[in-house]
């Protein structure tokens, strides 16, 4: 094998999404998000599997990707759920992608290209009830979309927001948001006169609240459990004596008589530097402390003192499953200072991604 790879299981992918689909209201749609190259497994093998469940919108954050599955002939409709730059508006209704649309002077640009094409482009809006991210408060948002729906070139399809506080089942906070929006949803629809679609779902808030469910649910974390399996190798084990140190800063002194394997994975591929002196892998089936510092391609291990017939090239899983015991991604990210998000996209891209289908 290669000094480390980072297996994605595209069969476990499948049924994580039948089971989300299965857990939805009926008229619930559904987006999987799948920005940041699929928060690293890779977008296109993710997209074809999710187009082959019939997903309903894929959720991503910039053109150039929208535009890598476009090329890679996914058809499935795409949500754009970042701002919206005057230079990419031709690309975005070139290539049939949903923009977000949350203040005046973005959609009048979007409105004026539209027009020079000689079409109508939809877009969704998005309201700030307390992220305090993308978005205006509702004030600013509803002076905003009362001159939005004027533009005769948009035609607005949905109204979104995003929760803060979703992962905490109890919110009031939650809650708090959701009153503002819907509040600012009922404005609009006076305004309008039609009823309009709506989404405020994410993967913790469609859990935890599945009441807001509504017309769409936006899930990330959830789609990618026990999907990916990060993996490498012994590259080296010696025998060290009470007393000796490993590692950068000598941050960890042996006690007694120990064999210390050398993994041929570090900070460079991904592997938090947090880890350093707390962190654990599994080889055959057992679970070992990571001692010392975390370099840059390497991690070190401590076997104790017997090496339990553990060789070169044995093989080290750092999160999945190995016989059975489980290293889990949010072992990783809680003992990191981390969350799941980071430890994904962060495995890099000198680590190969191979795909299987259990």
């Amino acid at each position: 094998m290669t000094r480390a790879k980072y297996i994605v299981d595209l069969g476990q992918y499948s049924r994580n999404i039948k089971k989300i689909k299965d857990s939805l209201n009926p008229n619930t749609k559904l987006l999987l998000t799948l920005k940041c190259n699929g928060y690293g497994l890779g977008a296109i093998n993710l997209a074809k599997v999710a187009e082959h469940q019939n997903v309903d919108y894929f959720g991503l954050a910039t053109i150039e990707e929208a535009e890598e599955l476009r090329k890679a002939g996914i058809k499935t409709n795409i949500l754009l759920l970042s701002e919206l730059y005057p230079e990419s508006i031709s690309k975005i209704i070139n290539l049939n992608i949903t923009p977000t649309l949350f203040n005046l002077p973005a959609a009048s640009f979007l409105n004026k290209i539209s027009k020079e094409k000689g079409i109508i482009t939809n877009f969704h809006f998005k309201l700030d009830t307390g992220m305090g991210r993308n978005g205006s408060n509702p004030e600013q948002a509803f002076s905003d979309i009362q001159h939005i729906l004027n533009l005769p070139y948009l035609n607005l399809e949905s109204i979104y927001t995003h929760m803060a506080d979703g992962s905490k089942p109890y919110s009031s906070y939650t809650h708090n948001q959701h009153r503002q929006f819907i509040k600012f949803v009922q404005k609009v629809s006076l305004v309008s006169g039609k009823s309009h679609k709506i989404h405020i779902a994410n993967s913790d808030t469609s859990l935890n609240f599945p009441q807001y469910q509504y017309d769409m649910v936006r899930i990330g974390l959830h789609s990618y459990k026990n999907v990916m399996t990060l993996i490498s190798k012994v590259l080296h084990i010696k025998k060290m004596d009470a007393g000796e140190t490993v590692g950068y800063e000598r941050s960890f002194s042996l006690k007694m008589r120990a064999h210390i394997a050398v993994i041929s994975i570090g900070y460079g591929d991904g592997i938090p530097y947090q880890l350093s002196n707390k962190g654990s892998v599994l080889i055959r089936g057992i679970e070992y402390p990571i001692v010392g510092k975390v370099c840059m391609d390497h991690i070190m291990v401590n076997l104790g003192s017997n090496s339990n017939n553990i060789s070169i090239g044995d093989e080290v899983v750092l999160i999945g499953k190995q016989l059975k015991q489980e290293i889990t991604l949010n072992k990783v990210s809680e003992l990191s200072g981390n969350i799941p998000y980071s430890i994904m996209t962060g495995i890099s891209k000198r680590v190969p991604r191979q795909y299987v289908n259990t």
